[in-house]
């Protein structure tokens, strides 16, 4: 079933990047190019072909932010050892209720950028990329600057035919104090 889902997803893709080309006027997803396409076929039809699509799309996005704010707030509650033990189950699913909490004010906090209009929504987006790349790059650049927390010469990729480290390595690891092969690949401790 995931695999039926995941091609019709990607079909759509394809249809909607070619009604987009064909119709660069038109914002707003499905629902703003199917009465446009049905409305001279089908005038008719074309209204409710455009509400069901309107639904389906609706649909589709509605579950999002909930389901990402509720996963997003059980980390932020496990992190700061809040009460993850009451709760409720809606469907088979234990939720506590600082989750909820915290999702509640999280959706409420992203809505308002959405609210004060395009221009502070797309400042609020911008400062929140740029927050959230600063330590994913420290995270894989760091590695650059201090060399040890890195046992390349332990991983299988890294080494050639007679076991030994591969130049990259070797150059990578060669300052390193400790690159015994009972380390992982990991960072070390």
């Amino acid at each position: 079933m995931i695999i039926i889902i995941t091609i019709t997803g990607y079909l759509l893709c394809l249809i909607l990047a070619e009604l987009s080309a064909m119709m660069p006027e038109r914002t707003g997803g499905s629902p703003s190019y199917a009465y446009p396409a049905y409305r001279e076929k089908w005038p008719r039809a074309a209204k409710h072909i455009n509400g069901i699509t309107a639904w389906a799309y609706w649909l589709g996005w509605f579950p999002v932010a909930p389901l990402n704010m509720i996963l997003a707030s059980f980390y932020l509650a496990d992190r700061f050892h809040l009460n993850t033990t009451s709760g409720f189950t809606p469907i088979h699913t234990f939720i506590a209720w600082s989750t909820v909490i915290i999702a509640a004010i999280g959706i409420v906090l992203f809505f308002i950028p959405a609210y004060l209009g395009i221009r502070f929504g797309t400042g609020f987006a911008t400062i929140l990329a740029v927050l959230s790349m600063v330590p994913l790059t420290f995270i894989a650049v760091a590695w650059i600057f201090h060399p040890s927390v890195a046992h390349w010469a332990s991983c299988p990729a890294s080494t050639n035919s007679t076991g030994r480290a591969s130049s990259a390595a070797s150059a990578v690891t060669a300052g390193s104090p400790s690159t015994s092969p009972t380390r992982s690949c990991s960072r070390g401790t």
